[in-house]
């Protein structure tokens, strides 16, 4: 059973179409750390048969926002970028963890890694997010 805290990223995943199409789903969440998971579908592999570096990007980034705004005030992403270790096939559950690095005025900078289930490095994601104004729970 989903802890509250999980329910609630959960339930902001549902503002996130994009990440409820892909079948992205939270599996821990807490304030500067995300824990996210999906299956690389088949209609994301590239023209080499693999999983394409936009889904990876993705799953990555998606960890990384729940990271950001969890028990924080509203951030947005500034800048981000991946390095790819290996590539994941069609079928792979993949797990993307973010944690928070740093924290310097209005900046946080998180990374994250994306993992397939044998617990391979795929991808290593990190992110700057820029604190706003208004507190999650703020949004409508």
């Amino acid at each position: 059973m989903p802890s509250d805290t999980v329910a609630a990223g959960a339930s902001s995943l549902g503002h996130d179409p994009a990440a409820a199409h892909l079948g992205i789903e939270i599996r821990e969440l807490s304030e500067g750390f995300a824990k996210v998971v999906g299956t690389v579908p088949s209609f994301m592999l590239n023209g080499l048969g693999t999983c394409h570096g936009g889904y990876l990007f993705f799953i990555a980034d998606t960890a990384f926002g729940a990271a950001c705004n969890e028990g924080q005030p509203v951030t947005m992403a500034a800048e981000a970028s991946i390095v790819f270790a290996r590539p994941a096939q069609a079928g792979d559950q993949l797990t993307a963890t973010a944690r928070l690095r740093s924290r310097f005025g209005r900046n946080s900078i998180y990374d994250a890694s994306v993992v397939n289930r044998d617990g391979e490095l795929i991808a290593e994601f990190r992110g700057r997010c820029v604190t706003l104004r208004s507190r999650v729970s703020e949004r409508s």
